[in-house]
């Protein structure tokens, strides 16, 4: 994982550097929350009421790959570019009140890229955040006054070589990893809700959780963390020493490693059919782990089952 790691940083640093995705790229206008919403100019970030009446002209920094944030539960993110401690490239953030003052300062590196955005936003009065260490990687929970919560824990999943995955608080659990190993943390106290037991884990949506183990298969669990199919999907050959085709890229090229949200009920996963030895199928997949739908990786973008449910596993 940390090897692995290091080469998407490397990708993200040359995305950063390139300008590939210029500023101009990212939308005018956020999405409007608690009544307010946020809208760029000239590199900067203002703020707009639900009439569209500017209640703050372009005042704070906006970042290459956040996109637009909004406020949630009183408090929105906010950067300053100027003390980064991830190097100047990316900055650190904090949060805003809805008067627009500073409650928590930009002191935590943001590392989100322009295929996922760091869960920038408070649920249930609790916020993740990236520690301002060299460990690029670890992950503390705080609350509204910005003090930390519990253990730093790590977390990083790769996508080709360019795009990383961060945790989220998703129905009132964290997927997080202790190094050895992915559980599930409570995010109100920061401890352990179901230990570390799998070699990956995504977040939990209509109240599963796809998860993978000993690097082999994946399968669905519930919040208790019992496994709720006997049927196994293989992210990777029999017998294959390669890269697990839910961890990133694969023997044959693909797999995006994202841990895959349920929605309306199924999940899109990849996996070798025939109990591992046979070739890359890509799936639709109900919560009982019935086959609904298969396609090949040639075809699959094609198909408007998976555009609808597009959402990996």
């Amino acid at each position: 994982m940390k090897r692995y790691y290091k080469l998407i940083l490397l990708s993200f640093l040359f995305f950063v550097n390139s300008n590939v995705f210029s500023q101009e790229d990212q939308p005018k206008n956020g999405k409007l929350s608690e009544g307010l919403q946020a809208y760029k100019e000239n590199g900067k970030m203002g703020f707009k009421d639900a009439n569209g009446t500017v209640v703050l002209k372009p005042k704070f920094k906006t970042n290459l790959f956040s996109g637009l944030p909004f406020f949630k539960e009183g408090l929105c993110i906010y950067f300053d570019n100027d003390d980064s401690t991830y190097g100047g490239s990316s900055g650190n953030f904090g949060f805003i009140n809805s008067k627009f003052e500073i409650v928590i300062p930009a002191k935590f590196p943001y590392l989100g890229t322009f295929c996922n955005f760091f869960p920038n936003y408070f649920v249930n009065g609790r916020a993740i955040v990236s520690q301002s260490t060299n460990n690029s990687n670890s992950y503390i929970l705080i609350d509204k006054q910005g003090k930390y919560i519990g253990s730093p824990f790590e977390y990083s999943i790769g996508q080709y070589s360019s795009c990383l995955y961060f945790p989220e608080i998703s129905e009132g659990l964290i997927a997080a990893s202790n190094g050895g190993g992915y559980g599930f943390l409570n995010p109100l106290d920061g401890k352990v809700f179901i230990p570390f037991k799998f070699s990956l884990a995504g977040p939990f949506s209509e109240g599963l959780a796809v998860v993978e183990y000993n690097d082999q298969y994946i399968s669905f669990i519930d919040k208790s963390g019992k496994n709720i199919t006997n049927k196994r999907y293989y992210t990777k050959k029999r017998n294959s020493k390669k890269w697990s085709l839910y961890n990133g890229m694969n023997d044959e090229g693909g797999g995006d490693g994202h841990p895959g949200k349920f929605k309306d009920g199924k999940v899109i996963i990849r996996y070798y059919d025939n109990e591992g030895y046979g070739k890359l199928t890509f799936a639709i997949i109900d919560k009982k782990g019935n086959v609904i739908k298969k396609s090949t990786y040639e075809k699959y973008m094609d198909d408007p089952d998976f555009k609808k449910n597009y959402r990996f596993g």
